[in-house]
């Protein structure tokens, strides 16, 4: 039984990346949660999504963790994006939004919110070892 490397983030680790700057630039290439993933001798499961807020990159992580077996769990990465970005859930569709800069707040709530994921995602991941 193969263990599952699970990782989410922006488009540094979005498998589907698209450059907007470059169109015309080749994106083919096999992404670092694949190669490591191979390298690990895991299964990956890719989350990530261009332009995706520490919102997405959590929630997805955390619904993942939920949903999988929890000893098939070899390794879990949040490749964390910018704090001042954020995303969030149509319900209708439930499809993931994304805003380059969160309107509400400043930069003091921007990290301190980005803080309190990487605490309750480090507490997640110690409490399922």
């Amino acid at each position: 039984m193969r263990k599952k490397l699970i990782v989410s983030g922006c488009s540094f680790t979005d498998k589907d990346f698209e450059s907007m700057s470059v169109p015309d630039y080749d994106c083919s290439f096999p992404k670092w949660p694949e190669l490591l993933a191979k390298k690990l001798d895991m299964d990956c499961i890719n989350l990530a999504s261009s332009g995706a807020g520490n919102d997405y990159i959590y929630e997805t992580l955390v619904d993942t963790i939920q949903s999988v077996d929890k000893d098939r769990i070899g390794l879990v990465i949040a490749a964390w994006s910018q704090s001042q970005r954020r995303s969030w859930q149509e319900s209708k569709r439930l499809v993931w939004k994304n805003s380059r800069v969160d309107t509400k707040g400043d930069v003091f709530y921007w990290v301190k919110r980005t803080m309190r994921y990487w605490y309750s995602f480090q507490v997640l991941c110690e409490r399922y070892n």
